[in-house]
């Protein structure tokens, strides 16, 4: 990840409901990203918009010791949160990551398990 990058960027406006995104063996290395002025860097990001989407990835590995998994915001700052990401996410390798979230204003039902298949915390 390089400065402005987001890997999986679910919109920048109201998209239809339900787009599904599948990936397979993703390798996220790098020190930057999509971080200012939020300070986030985040492997998957929902910006603006309103929309519910789901993704799935089968293998990933992130290296990036600035950076968090999923970031979504809410459009006004009012407590409506217009986003909703879903899906899974499998074999996850984290080399380095700095948090899994650090602007979570949206619904994240993501579903997160390490290459041993046991479910992980979204808190670290």
């Amino acid at each position: 990840m390089i400065k402005n990058a987001v890997p999986i960027q679910l919109g920048w406006g109201n998209y239809p409901n339900n787009a599904v995104g599948t990936f397979k063996n993703i390798t996220i290395i790098g020190d930057s990203g999509r971080g200012s002025p939020y300070k986030s860097n985040p492997v998957i990001a929902g910006r603006s918009g309103s929309y519910t989407v789901t993704v799935n990835i089968d293998g990933i590995t992130i290296d990036n010791p600035n950076g968090s998994l999923v970031n979504l915001w809410d459009d006004k700052n009012d407590g409506v949160y217009e986003k909703t990401v879903k899906g899974t996410i499998k074999n996850l390798t984290i080399k380095n990551l700095k948090t899994y979230s650090t602007q979570l204003k949206g619904y994240d039902k993501l579903i997160v398990y390490d290459t041993e298949g046991k479910k992980i915390s979204k808190d670290f």
